[in-house]
């Protein structure tokens, strides 16, 4: 009787421990607010507890056992976002979600260099990409993460760094912008994209063409602006570590007496990358440190082959016949070098009161370049931003922010075996600006505000006899911008932006933007812009010889570019798809183009105005949301650039595609996501120029470079364990693809510089 009343009892415990903890669970049931259909799929994060995340079920629940007033955050795909409290007494919360009509999720956006606001409120067309989806991808840098997003968008690692294109626009017509301030040091327009910690991300804001008419020169191409992570939690932590298969071993077991040991080491480093990522909310002060350490090693590229050049009939230098001149000289491998950096970042933001903030941040970054030349000398680069921010509201009149930010970069050459280095390069960057934003009238947005561009660039690349030459611009820019949204479904901006420099006087450039909703599923987007852009300092007086291989030649005589811009784009969906259509153009006058000549049977890559120079073209953008756990994302690009004379001189693909296949699974205490992601980039032929002889005398003639069609995969699985410990596993370049070509002229700088398929392990913990 005794045993039996134990038993009894004990099953009575575990049945009352069970009632327990099934009273301790808490259901949000998440619905479509017109229909009141079940939303699976839907994500939740906890906000204030440790950004803990959920996804509902396939009944549209999330079950949840954590106690007291839950802040929730929940977003799904085509619905808007939405936050709320499950407060402490409540044990079930009904959440209806609203529809949403927006390129992406409808989140804050800062591209307008106004206010915050959503994206589907914007007169122009914006894509955002989130710092989570950037992580869960696997991509150690934004090169990936754009080329993925952006229909067009193509970078390619070349052997002295990597090169941008977008529409047909290289780097000096994108402008690169960290928390909407700029950077300095490029190269040919193109900077350090190691520069961007991938990990600091929150967002990526991105616009397409000269639509924004707030920040000035370098933006007729495209506008792409990284907002950085503030954190709103009292304590807030992200670390992870990321290893990559090499992508060649070139020295096995090298030995310390070993004369060039110190080379063979650098140029097999690890692909490995660290980060940090941490944020305190104090209340009035909010701290936000960011650390990421990134290497890789260097590798070979080599072609198979010999190099061939096609030269079409010309009557007109005495080529009556098109003519292939074939080299018995096998190309030498092409080295692409690795690099081993560090990115040190700090905010720190003090909140007066609700009407007054400051802002202090400063950014350090220090990089060592490998290449595989033995000459006991490697690159070495370091930089340093920074800057002050202010603003102060002023009653119900409006806000006024004032902001100082400036940037050093610098280059050296730095000695393998003697703690010695040569500076070679040092740009400096000043740009104050004032600013003043009123919604004193009601469906009015008055934006005001002023700035100064001030660089100054310190370099031994302004002659050839290699001694350090200043140089320096400057350049005072004003704008205002109204927008207005009186009229139902419609949205206005009307802006103009005046630039004056020394050299080249003043310039006004006006910018008009509409946005009209047809319907709960259209909308329409109608832009035009005028843009401007001075020479840089580097257009104008670069003359720099690059190991005997081709020499940069700039043009003290280049007159400054101006574009016209107008773009038309509409929007479409319903509850499983999304499309975007726009369509563009974009006419130069006295387009500043790097162009490839032959001097005395050396490559230069010469800067000069072309007379005109056209741009057409069109996007497309879809989302379908096959079921609750696959996406389908896609994108394809066409651009039309204009010819010099019967000559194509820009290099850009005129077809690109992406296509991303998503897989999202979810059970309490487990996410699954798997994905591949697929580049296309279409056949594309130039003419590059070069010297030939005939009948005995050397002609000026092009010849054709004829690059084929390559695609590249991605495939990604990540899991999450518990919300907080983060598990990918990856393949880079699926297929294998490798360039079969390298040389030919300059086909070097238009090829993508890949080993072939490499793997990949990432580990993260997020508390």
């Amino acid at each position: 009787m005794f045993r039996i009343n134990l038993r009894l009892l004990l099953f009575t415990c575990i049945l009352c421990m069970g009632f327990n903890v099934y009273a301790q669970q808490r259901v949000i049931h998440i619905v479509d607010e017109q229909t009141s259909d079940v939303i699976p799929g839907a994500k939740v994060v906890l906000l204030n507890k440790g950004d803990q995340i959920f996804y509902s079920n396939e009944n549209g629940e999330v079950l949840v056992t954590e106690m007291g007033d839950l802040t929730l955050y929940i977003e799904a795909f085509q619905y808007q976002f939405t936050t709320t409290v499950l407060a402490s007494n409540q044990d079930f919360k009904l959440v209806q979600l609203k529809t949403g009509n927006e390129v992406m999720d409808d989140i804050l956006i800062t591209t307008s260099n106004t206010n915050l606001k959503r994206t589907k409120d914007s007169s122009v067309l914006v894509q955002v990409i989130s710092g989570a989806k950037l992580s869960e991808s696997g991509f150690t840098g934004i090169q990936d993460a754009l080329m993925s997003e952006i229909p067009g968008m193509n970078f390619q690692k070349v052997g002295f760094g990597t090169d941008v294109n977008v529409g047909g626009l290289d780097a000096r017509n994108i402008l690169f912008l960290i928390d909407g301030e700029k950077l300095t040091g490029e190269m040919a327009g193109n900077l350090d994209y190691q520069r961007f910690n991938i990990h600091s991300v929150d967002h990526i804001e991105i616009i397409k063409g000269a639509s924004s008419i707030l920040y000035g020169s370098m933006a007729s191409g495209a506008v792409i602006n990284l907002i950085t992570k503030k954190t709103d939690q009292k304590f807030a932590l992200t670390a992870g570590v990321r290893y990559g298969e090499m992508n060649q071993r070139n020295y096995k077991n090298p030995k310390k007496s070993d004369f060039l040991y110190m080379f063979e080491k650098n140029v097999d480093r690890p692909n490995l990358q660290g980060w940090l990522s941490m944020g305190s909310n104090l209340g009035k002060v909010t701290l936000q440190t960011d650390v990421q350490y990134t290497s890789t090693d260097a590798y070979y590229l080599f072609q198979s082959g010999y190099d061939k050049k096609t030269f079409r009939k010309n009557p007109t230098i005495g080529l009556l016949r098109d003519t292939v001149i074939t080299s018995f000289i096998e190309r030498p491998p092409l080295g692409i070098e690795g690099d081993e950096f560090v990115n040190v970042s700090q905010k720190v933001y003090y909140d007066v009161n609700d009407n007054l903030h400051f802002q202090a941040y400063g950014t350090y970054f220090f990089m060592n370049s490998y290449d595989l030349i033995q000459d006991l000398i490697f690159n070495q680069t370091e930089d340093f931003s920074g800057g002050f921010k202010m603003k102060y509201k002023i009653k119900n009149i409006g806000e006024l922010s004032a902001s100082v930010h400036v940037d050093n970069y610098k280059r050296f050459k730095r000695h393998e075996r003697i703690d010695e280095r040569k500076k070679l390069y040092d740009s400096k960057l000043v740009q104050p600006r004032l600013k003043f934003v009123s919604t004193y009238f009601e469906q009015h947005e008055l934006t005001l505000g002023v700035e100064q561009n001030e660089e100054k660039l310190i370099s031994d690349r302004f002659g050839r006899e290699g001694t350090l030459t200043e140089r320096e611009s400057k350049e005072i820019e004003a704008f205002v911008q109204e927008e207005y949204s009186g009229i139902e479904r419609t949205k206005i901006a009307l802006g103009i932006r005046s630039s004056y420099n020394e050299l080249f006087g003043t310039n006004v450039s006006p910018k008009f933007s509409v946005k009209y909703d047809l319907k709960e599923q259209f909308s329409f987007r109608f832009t035009y812009a005028k843009g401007y852009r001075i020479p840089t300092i580097k257009e104008k007086f670069f003359d720099w010889d690059h190991l005997g291989m081709f020499q940069i030649v700039g043009n003290p005589d280049l007159k400054p570019e101006k574009n016209t811009y107008f773009s038309f784009s509409t929007e479409f969906q319903n509850s499983s798809l999304f499309v975007n259509f726009n369509a563009y153009t974009n006419y130069f006058k006295d387009k500043i183009e790097g162009v490839w000549r032959v001097f005395e049977f050396q490559y230069n890559f010469e800067y000069q105005n072309l007379n005109t120079s056209n741009l057409r073209g069109f996007d497309v953008l879809g989302k379908v949301k096959i079921n609750p756990n696959f996406n389908v994302n896609w994108s394809y690009s066409y651009v039309k650039v204009s010819k010099t004379k019967g000559v194509q001189l820009n290099t850009a693909s005129p077809h690109n595609a992406n296509i991303q296949i998503e897989y999202n699974f979810s059970r309490l205490n487990y996410d699954l996501r798997a994905g591949i992601n697929t580049n296309i980039i279409g056949a594309k032929k130039f003419n590059v120029q070069d010297k030939l002889m005939i009948n005995g005398k050397a002609q000026d003639a092009y010849f054709e470079v004829d690059l084929p069609t390559y695609t590249m995969s991605n495939l990604v699985v990540n899991q999450t364990f518990y919300k907080h410990y983060k598990l990918t596993l990856g393949v880079d370049n699926v297929f294998n693809y490798k360039p079969s070509l390298l040389g030919a002229g300059v086909a070097m700088f238009n090829i993508p510089a890949t080993p072939g398929r490499r793997w990949f392990v990432q580990v993260e913990y997020k508390f």
